[in-house]
């Protein structure tokens, strides 16, 4: 897909609304100079006002090139706006601290405490007063500009919560069926499931891939997410470790290729190659390394490409069937009603079987308008509202993608605003990457997605939009120990998910950072295939994420120079490499230096305030906590494990660790203390 026109159509409104929060904060500070003060109430005004035209703006912004650059322009300006609130926030000593962390304490620092001196805090302040300004300049354009697109104000009010629900198979138990009795009569050496994106091809290799038939005649079975680009040696590795192997045994494709020939040797095995676009994967990659298995072995293709399932020599093909109108029907309903509302089916089928014809029988678009009238009143009127709706007549999607995508563009509309920036946020994972939930609720935490309601904590808000991500179908539930505690995204729902969020965040490496324009706020970069360009990251200075994940080309990345350019990062996640300079990064919330070499924490981290989730985990070489950690007055997670041997507490009284690590959250404070006799 090409450049996004809903790109500034991330949720503004949420931005917008915790800057207003920030905003309101400062209203309790005792002392303020009166230019910094008027700059302040000049942008909440400006802010307050915009704030009402966004939705009809996200509207217009479908066929409108100046809609979608005006909201562009309106994100930039809360977002620097944002990032200069955060600047006086920490430089006046005035990083809240979180209530449910910690207790009254002689320990805990006033709100605000300015630890600059007199002559450098009205210098600061001054900077602030200008800073602002120039914001509420840029606001005054864009608050003039709105007229030229003649938008009109609404209700920016979104409820955050929603109507979660479980959703049905999508399997098409015949196809599944058919492929089971072929596996049972042993005919097959290669067989291919095609169709189109959506269509439910994983869905029924996983139904053969569990099935008992399988488990029962197979010694090992093996299932790897190929994608459209995708790395040999990553893809030999995923398969030896599979298989029961150490892809650390070995570093290029022809001594992986030795050990995955020496695992299958004379073993039986059934393999699952998961969106396949060419015939690489297999004819240049593992076909030959397989030749040694036992008779009787099995590869399970899934490709969108029939040409590609008979390139590869596929002995038989399945091609996935779409949905009749009333089979469609039935699945919008099975969604929709509950048990026992059967009779109310009758109503809706002219309008239901329409709907699903509009999906062109395609399960997954299916699902994600059921997701839809699941939120909505169970009457035609509303189900016709959604058959009507102008998404249908656009023609911004890959033809032969435009349906599922335009069903899916309709689910993530019909999101809450709070929680479409938690979905956009997800585009920065790989494909086939399984969610952890205490994991992604940590990231939304640490960049401000969450905030506490009523007598819900921020975490368990940030379960309820997990919950209300996967009831929608726009993550799917895999099976783990905790119900609901992985999921994965479809890869078509992740297409759509970084085509939105296109411009803001970016999954990928060097080369897709050339050409733009510095305003990045999210970077992953995972199995990079080519080298970190330093001088191109370095320019990325508006970043809040960087992610940096099995970086193969090595090297140190993280130096003095680029910390300080990348000074406004909220969340930094790395491995592999040694960290260095971190504590000069006094906006990040999160740190994750968990499997890198890191020796000590630096007692400087006590600088770090704004810190609130510490990643410690198989830190094989770090034996202490620094004195300075207790400083961490925000600090809600420390997490750790057992490979990360901690054998010294910091140097305080008994009672001020034990209250310390007692107020953590997702940490078993209680084991800490207990083993350094604490509690």
């Amino acid at each position: 897909m090409q450049g996004s026109p809903f790109t500034t159509a991330a949720p503004l409104l949420s931005l917008v609304s915790l800057l207003l929060e920030k905003l309101n904060s400062l209203k309790y500070k005792e002392v303020m100079p009166c230019g910094l003060q008027s700059a302040l109430e000049e942008l909440e005004e400006k802010i307050k006002e915009i704030r009402h035209f966004v939705p009809d703006a996200e509207t217009q912004a479908f066929g409108s090139e100046y809609a979608r650059l005006w909201l562009k322009a309106l994100k930039e300006a809360v977002y620097d706006a944002d990032d200069v609130l955060d600047d006086y926030a920490i430089a006046g000593g005035m990083v809240s601290v979180q209530p449910e962390t910690l207790s009254s304490t002689s320990m805990v620092r006033p709100r605000f405490s300015s630890p600059l001196s007199r002559t450098s805090q009205i210098e600061f302040e001054h900077e602030m007063g200008m800073r602002i300004k120039s914001i509420n300049s840029r606001l005054q354009k864009i608050s003039k500009e709105k007229a030229e697109l003649h938008l009109t104000p609404t209700d920016d009010h979104f409820s955050t919560t929603g109507s979660s629900f479980q959703t049905s198979s999508l399997v098409n138990l015949e196809i599944a069926n058919s492929v089971v009795e072929l596996q049972c009569k042993k005919l097959l050496k290669l067989i291919a499931i095609t169709g189109i994106g959506g269509i439910g091809k994983t869905t029924l290799a996983k139904v053969t891939f569990n099935d008992q038939f399988i488990a029962a005649n197979f010694h090992m079975k093996i299932w790897v997410c190929v994608s459209k680009y995708f790395n040999q040696i990553k893809i030999l590795k995923e398969v030896i470790e599979h298989a029961g192997g150490d892809p650390r045994d070995g570093d290029c494709k022809e001594q992986l290729a030795q050990i995955l020939s020496s695992l299958i040797k004379d073993k039986k095995f059934f393999l699952v190659l998961d969106d396949v676009w060419t015939t690489e994967v297999w004819d240049e990659l593992l076909r030959g390394a397989l030749q040694g298995a036992a008779v009787g072995s099995m590869v399970l293709i899934m490709t969108r490409l029939e040409s590609v399932a008979r390139q590869v020599g596929a002995s038989h093909l399945h091609p996935s069937m779409r949905m009749t109108g009333f089979e469609g029907f039935y699945l919008l309903c099975k969604m929709v009603f509950r048990d026992g509302e059967e009779q109310q089916w009758g109503a809706m089928q002219d309008v239901g079987v329409k709907i699903a014809k509009r999906c062109k029988g395609i399960p997954l678009a299916i699902k994600m308008i059921g997701g839809v009238l699941r939120c909505k009143g169970k009457n035609v009127r509303e189900w016709e509202e959604i058959l009507e709706d102008q998404v249908w007549s656009t023609s911004i999607f890959p033809e032969d993608e435009e349906n599922v995508l335009k069903a899916l563009y309709l689910s993530y509309r019909d999101l809450p605003s709070s929680i479409k920036q938690c979905f956009l946020y997800l585009s920065l994972f790989p494909e086939d990457y399984a969610f952890a939930r205490p994991s992604v609720v940590q990231y939304w935490a640490a960049e401000g997605f969450l905030k506490p309601e009523g007598t819900l904590t921020m975490e368990q808000i940030g379960d309820k939009f997990f919950d209300e991500l996967t009831g929608r179908g726009l993550l799917q539930p895999e099976l783990s120990a905790i119900e609901g505690a992985l999921c994965k995204m479809h890869d078509i729902v992740r297409s759509l998910c970084q085509y939105l969020a296109e411009g803001e965040c970016l999954f990928g490496g060097m080369p897709r950072l050339k050409g733009r324009s510095g305003k990045l706020r999210r970077l992953s970069m995972v199995d990079c295939d080519f080298p970190i360009d330093l001088h191109l990251l370095k320019r990325e200075q508006r970043l809040r994420k960087l992610l940096i994940c099995r970086n193969p080309y090595g090297g140190m990345v993280l130096r003095q120079d680029v910390i300080e350019a990348l000074g406004y990062l909220r969340v930094l996640d790395i491995s592999e490499e040694q960290p260095h300079f971190i504590t000069k990064l006094r906006h990040l919330r999160y740190l994750n230096v968990s499997g890198t070499p890191i020796g000590a924490l630096p007692d400087s981290i006590g600088d770090m305030k704004s810190l609130e989730f510490l990643l410690l985990m198989n830190c094989e070489n770090v034996t202490s906590l620094p004195d300075g950690i207790t400083q961490l007055r925000n600090l809600r997670c420390l997490r750790m494990n057992e490979r990360t041997n901690i054998d010294q507490m910091p140097r305080e009284s008994a009672d001020c660790i034990s209250e310390f690590f007692m107020g953590l959250l997702w940490t078993s404070g209680r084991e800490l203390c207990e083993n350094w006799g604490l509690y």
